[in-house]
């Protein structure tokens, strides 16, 4: 850890600027502290391998460097969202794809029919209407049965056949 004065005086010292009267009470102070003379040295010994790290001369473009560059960006023509889909492998899976989609909802459209009579379960389950007495529509009877044996639970738990209200013990 450098002391005050070093740390404070560091940055013209290393740069061989800066007040001399400041200037000579680091080289005191350092002369006398070895652990800020070692953290200085270090700092110096890194300044010496950055500056062996810049070239010898600078660096320049050749000429009509730049005039090629903005010349070649120009001529690129920008990439078309719909380019992806002219691709002729992408665009043969994507018809595939809508083909087969298609036949899937006509085949499912095809086997649905909107006019059946015949209900299910869930719709006889589901219907809010009182039925006839058994005996006068044979199909309404076989509906009946059909719900009662989906419903039927094993006897021996009154929650099961749903005999008492699930809050009462």
């Amino acid at each position: 850890m450098l002391h005050q004065l070093v740390q404070d005086h560091l940055e013209d010292y290393l740069a061989g600027r800066g007040n001399p009267v400041h200037r000579g009470a680091v080289l005191q102070h350092l002369s006398g502290c070895s652990e800020c003379r070692q953290v200085v040295e270090a700092m110096q010994l890194q300044a010496r391998w950055v500056q062996a790290l810049r070239p010898r001369h600078d660096a320049a473009a050749s000429p009509g460097f730049y005039a090629r560059v903005l010349e070649r960006i120009e001529s690129q023509t920008p990439i078309s969202f719909w380019s992806f889909f002219l691709n002729p492998a992408i665009g043969r899976r994507l018809v595939f794809a809508s083909l087969t989609l298609m036949a899937l909802l006509a085949g499912i459209a095809a086997s649905t029919d909107g006019d059946s009579d015949v209900l299910g379960p869930m719709e006889i389950m589901a219907r809010h209407e009182y039925a006839p007495a058994p005996g006068i529509d044979q199909q309404q009877d076989r509906d009946v049965v059909l719900v009662n044996l989906a419903t039927w639970h094993a006897p021996g738990n009154a929650h099961d056949a749903g005999l008492l209200p699930l809050d009462s013990q």
